[in-house]
Order: structure tokens, then sequence, then C-alpha cells
């Protein structure tokens, strides 16, 4: 986590008083769940969440922005279209869990 939770909660409350919503870039399980926890409304990737996390999500009525087709992408095809070594592995070591997890959070409801 690059905030505090109090630095979390203070941009919520800013972004609030202008009726807008509070997005978080995040992948691992813990900073997704402190970051629900802490009341962030979007989370952009969610890569690894359980069901638990899920149903949190869902009754608190945060959305999900999931980034499925971008690490297939680079997985399947980031060689042929110069894409850094480093992200094409990172893609092919995540697509398991990542597919795993998409098909955890649509049977949920996300």
């Amino acid at each position: 986590m690059q905030f505090s939770e109090g630095e979390i909660k203070a941009m919520i409350e800013e972004a609030q008083k202008k009726n807008k919503k509070v997005a978080a870039h995040a992948q691992g399980i813990d900073g997704t769940r402190k970051s629900v926890l802490w009341g962030i409304q979007l989370i952009e990737h969610g890569v690894f969440l359980d069901e638990v996390l899920c149903e949190e999500m869902l009754k608190r009525n945060v959305l999900l922005t999931p980034t499925l087709a971008i690490s297939h992408k680079f997985a399947k095809e980031g060689e042929e279209y110069g894409a850094p070594q480093w992200a094409v592995e990172k893609a092919k070591r995540i697509m398991d869990s990542h597919v795993r997890c998409w098909t955890s959070k649509t049977r949920s409801g996300l």
C-alpha cells in the first residue's frame, strides 16, 4: 500500500465533496482488501480476489474493472508486439490465477 488508512479516507472524503468516487489500482489481495474495507469504491485489476472479498465488495457496492484481456494479450502475444520480457513473464505467471479469480468474481455477481 502506498497510502495509509488515514490518507485513503481523506481522499474519499474530499472526493465525496465533489460527488466523485475513488479508485484503487490493486492486484494483490491484501491491498485490495484494505482498499475495500477503508471505503474505496472502484477496484482496478483485482487479480487475486477470494470469495470472501468478492462478497464484501458486493455488500459495499464496490465496482471492479478487471483487466483479463490485457494479461491474456501480454501472455499470448507480448513478445510478438515488443512488450518487455518482464511484462510477458509476469502475465504468464498470473494468467491461471487471474482466470480462476475472474470465474469466482463472475459467480459471486461482481
